[in-house]
């Protein structure tokens, strides 16, 4: 069997047993168990439903970005076709070709901020304020010391808990 039909029989089959596939079939499951509509809430319980799922949000967008960041790493979109990770991206997810392409370069650059990827696997910061920490990561003096660079992502990040992205940037 040739490699290209390898790679269109494991798309069309994914590894059911996958950590990542089983944890996003739970994800599905318990979504699909929500009644059509919400039953009314205390006005507390709205905020903490509301936090809860920004967080969830916030978790799925980390898994996303380090599936992207793997898929580029083994070069899916060869494979597939297509000239790059980011046209592969934005043929799976019916993005447009530029926020496929933020989403590229944000997967590739939470490779070298392991911090704000941990963050980002936690839910404890947003695809917006990764951005922001990406960006002031990029734009740092290459005369900082690598000890320079963790404190400077771990500063953002410390603010990133109290601000919004606009802010933080």
């Amino acid at each position: 069997m040739s490699t290209a039909i390898d790679a269109a029989v494991l798309d069309l089959h994914p590894d059911a047993t996958h950590p990542v596939t089983l944890a996003l079939d739970v994800v599905h499951d318990a979504l699909d168990g929500l009644p059509g509509e919400l039953p009314a809430m205390a006005s507390g319980d709205y905020q903490t439903a509301v936090i809860e799922a920004e967080r969830a949000i916030r978790r799925l967008n980390a898994v996303k970005l380090r599936l992207v960041a793997a898929a580029d790493a083994v070069d899916v979109s060869r494979e597939a076709g297509l000239p790059d990770t980011t046209a592969w991206l934005a043929k799976n997810t019916h993005a447009t070709g530029a926020a496929a392409s933020r989403q590229v370069a944000l997967a590739q650059d939470l490779e070298t901020l392991p911090a704000t990827r941990s963050a980002m696997d936690t839910g404890a910061v947003s695809v917006e304020h990764a951005r922001v920490i990406a960006r002031t990561h990029d734009q740092l003096p290459h005369t900082l010391s690598a000890q320079q660079v963790v404190a400077v992502e771990e500063k953002l990040l410390a603010w990133a808990h109290d601000l919004d992205p606009a802010a933080l940037g």
